[in-house]
C-alpha cells in the first residue's frame, strides 16, 4: 500500500481563500496522485482534531468550506481512500525525544508503529507546508510553499517518489 500523509492549510486549503475553503485545483491534483499511485490518505492536519474519519470524508464532499464562502463547483475525491488520522499527541517537545521527532512528526511515526505493518504500508510521502518537526522524516516529505500549496510539480514529485523502486 502507498500512503499519503496528508496536511491540508498550506496544501489544499491556501492563504487566498484566507482558509476558508480547499483550492479546487489542488484537490483535482490530489486525485490524480490517488488515481496514479493508489495510495490512500492518512489527515494529519490540524482539521482532524475532534473529528471522525467520516467527518474529514465530508469536507473534502464541499470544498472543505466551513463559512460559505466558495461558490464553485466541487471537484471529485475519492474520499474513500481517507483510511485514517494520525492521533493527536499534546507533547511538549522538551518531554519526548522519540528519535528527534516531535509534533506531527512524533504523531506520523506513532501512527506508522502502529499500523504499517498490519496494512501492508510499502511507501508514504509527508505532504505539507510545515517541515520544521518533521526533519527525521524530510526523505519521506514534499514540502508545499503556504501560498501556491499542491502545484503540478509537487504532485509529480509525489508521484515520482511513491512510484519509485
Amino acid at each position: 500500500m502507498n500512503l499519503l500523509f496528508l496536511d491540508i492549510d498550506g496544501v489544499i486549503c491556501l492563504r487566498a481563500s484566507d482558509y476558508h475553503y480547499f483550492d479546487p485545483e489542488a484537490l483535482k491534483r490530489l486525485q490524480h496522485i490517488l488515481e496514479v499511485t493508489g495510495a490512500n490518505i492518512v489527515i494529519s492536519s490540524a482539521w482532524r482534531v475532534g473529528k471522525s474519519v467520516e467527518d474529514l470524508r465530508e469536507l473534502f464532499k464541499f470544498c472543505g468550506d466551513r463559512f460559505n464562502a466558495y461558490e464553485g463547483p466541487v471537484p471529485f475525491v475519492d474520499v474513500s481512500r481517507i483510511i485514517d488520522k494520525t492521533p493527536s499527541l499534546d507533547v511538549d517537545r522538551s518531554e519526548v525525544d522519540y528519535d528527534g521527532l516531535w509534533g506531527r512528526g512524533y504523531e506520523i511515526v506513532t501512527w506508522l508503529k502502529k499500523y504499517q505493518g498490519d496494512l501492508g504500508v510499502k511507501k508514504y510521502i509527508i505532504l505539507d507546508d510545515e517541515t520544521t518537526d518533521l526533519k527525521p522524516l524530510i526523505n519521506f516529505c514534499v514540502k508545499t510553499k503556504t501560498e501556491t500549496g499542491l502545484t503540478e510539480e509537487l504532485a509529480q514529485e509525489v508521484i515520482k517518489k511513491l512510484g519509485d523502486a
